[in-house]
């Protein structure tokens, strides 16, 4: 064959290659494309366990807070669950912070069990005790859910200074969740060996004298906008692999830690103490001044605060204090599953806050209908019951305290 003949033969298979390429690249982008718009459609219908798309983002106030006008689905073997937030980065119906004439507004403040990410957004508490109240009172009542996961007492003080304050309430209810609130008020407590360089959330600490609380700030949100960023912000699909695949192939969660890592091993020692020592004890003296400083905020906005203890389910099963070390807790009378809820009550005594216990109610429903009615098994979050049981207790104390209005 000529040089010449070879000459025009390159061209012309370069050409059948890359048009053979093309092909193979669309035949495979069709159904990728087809499984984005049927996950957009019809929400989470492939096997698995994933989310599709984060639902939270760094901030750099707060560490962490909700993607307004976002909608994310997430499924797990025990529910499937659609995310949506507002535009102001509330989960709540709610589309604006403008309060309707005669409307009696509850805030309610706390981490995922108020957010309540595990069931539909109609059975979460939020809604749940607006219905209960505006039937029985007959008049509106608006019952915000200021909700978000891995939050703790100094999350929570910061969201109502910069968001909860906007939304004018009548009345603010904190959620104290006694499955990990405590840790979380204590960096020491929460970070492995207390590095500060893991946090991704701020913290407050006491001063070296012990006079005062300083607030440690986040460290400021990543500015990188990598690929890897970008497909999960606009593709469901490279979600439902990463966290359906990938996680599991890295061993890791892909998303950012926003939960800040847990340095915690037993419970039982420190948490359950009748008398806290060491930085348990230090976590209550940061969880007293932080609740004073959230019950300062309340008053100038001319709020009553209610604080509410959520029961850890360790605290509802009888089978776990009947272990050797924990039954010896009780004996000796070092501690036990209500010592928190005791040392809390002392702490909302001495600043004058409302305490409602959670714990009673929670036991009663508890011993009757065992516990995985009203705790999801192995994710030990409130199912649908329990979320009723806490809406129930809640109204029945706002009345009886002569919380509501008339």
């Amino acid at each position: 064959m000529s040089d010449v003949a070879k000459t025009r033969q390159a061209p012309h298979r370069g050409g059948m290659i890359a048009a053979r390429l093309i092909v193979v690249l669309v035949s495979l982008a069709i159904p990728l494309v087809a499984l984005e718009i049927a996950l957009r459609m019809f929400g989470p219908f492939l096997p698995g366990n994933y989310d599709t798309g984060p639902f939270v983002r760094r901030h750099p106030v707060l560490g962490h807070f909700h993607i307004p006008s976002h909608t994310s689905w997430v499924k797990t073997p025990r529910f499937t669950v659609r995310i949506d937030t507002n535009p102001m980065g509330f989960r709540d119906p709610r589309q604006s912070y403008e309060k309707p004439p005669g409307a009696f507004r509850i805030l309610l403040l706390g981490d995922s069990y108020v957010e309540a990410a595990q069931v539909p957004v109609e059975q979460g508490i939020a809604q749940v005790l607006e219905r209960k109240l505006t039937a029985s009172l007959g008049r509106p009542i608006e019952v915000i859910n200021g909700g978000v996961l891995g939050y703790g007492t100094a999350q929570e003080s910061l969201l109502l200074d910069q968001e909860g304050a906007k939304l004018k309430p009548d009345l603010i209810v904190l959620f104290f969740c006694h499955c990990n609130d405590l840790a979380n008020n204590n960096y020491r407590l929460e970070l492995i060996d207390g590095q500060l360089s893991r946090a991704l959330k701020p913290y407050y600490d006491l001063s070296d004298d012990d006079s005062d609380l300083v607030l440690i700030p986040p460290p400021p949100p990543d500015a990188r906008t990598t690929l890897r960023y970008r497909v999960r912000d606009s593709s469901l699909l490279y979600n439902v692999i990463e966290t359906g695949v990938v996680y599991k192939l890295e061993l890791q969660n892909p998303r950012e830690a926003f939960n800040a890592i847990d340095g915690l091993v037993e419970p039982t020692r420190g948490k359950y103490d009748a008398r806290p020592s060491g930085e348990w004890e230090r976590s209550w003296r940061i969880t007293e001044r932080v609740l004073a400083i959230v019950k300062a905020r309340a008053d100038s906005l001319g709020a009553p605060l209610l604080v509410a203890g959520i029961p850890e389910w360790r605290m509802l099963e009888q089978a776990y204090w009947q272990r050797d070390s924990n039954k010896r807790l009780i004996e000796n009378g070092r501690g036990g599953p209500d010592a928190p809820v005791r040392t809390m009550t002392a702490v909302t005594d001495r600043l004058g806050i409302g305490h409602l216990d959670l714990l009673p109610p929670f036991q009663r429903q508890v011993d009757a209908g065992g516990l995985f009615r009203y705790y999801i098994e192995g994710d030990y979050h409130w199912t649908a019951d329990g979320h009723v049981v806490a809406a129930d207790a809640v109204a029945a104390y706002l009345a009886e305290k002569g919380l509501l209005p008339r």
